[in-house]
């Protein structure tokens, strides 16, 4: 064997020694966290039986004609009217700035309320649901969040980052248990 050869070839084993001990540890620390075990896993409990009632008088309250149009009908307009007035935060244009500048509180349950809405608009467009039932669901979903917004809700988040699409986000609103 040539020097070259032999320079080549043990460069190839200690990269692939290497990579190898990558991987090995990567896999560890995905496991540590969690990540795979399957999703059926968690069941999150929230004790907000008393701010269900006061959120259904709320949502009985809201401006009819501030509602925009929505795919899955009225009772859905409202609620997300309602969502967006709650998880958005909308400053003044600062000096200088044409437009105002909007934070959202919870980013993660905000962002995956509008992923589960567009799951459902083509579930509906499919026809592979009626739209009756999706808009209970899709209710369901957003008054969720909208009582979460205050809740302590690390475990939920996590969960909701870990899930590859919008059908696993709606599996984890669905073990949402509100006692």
């Amino acid at each position: 064997m040539s020097r070259k050869d032999f320079i080549i070839f043990y460069t190839f084993l200690i990269l692939h020694a290497s990579v190898a001990g990558q991987q090995l540890a990567s896999n560890q620390s995905v496991q540590a966290e969690g990540i795979g075990k399957p999703l059926s896993t968690p069941l999150f409990e929230f004790r907000l039986k008393y701010a269900y009632a006061q959120l259904q008088e709320d949502l009985g309250k809201v401006n009819v004609s501030e509602v925009r149009n929505h795919f899955l009908g009225r009772e859905v307009a409202i609620r997300m009217h309602v969502f967006e007035k709650e998880y958005a935060i909308r400053t003044e244009p600062a000096p200088g700035s044409f437009s105002e500048k909007i934070v959202y509180r919870k980013p993660v349950i905000y962002h995956s309320i509008y992923k589960m809405e567009r799951y459902y608009k083509n579930l509906v467009k499919k026809n592979n649901i009626l739209p009756e039932a999706a808009s209970a669901e899709m209710s369901k979903f957003i008054e969720l969040a909208i009582l979460l917004l205050n809740e302590d809700t690390k475990g939920l988040e996590k969960e909701l980052l870990r899930a590859e699409n919008s059908a696993m986000i709606v599996e984890i609103f669905k073990r949402v248990i509100i006692i």
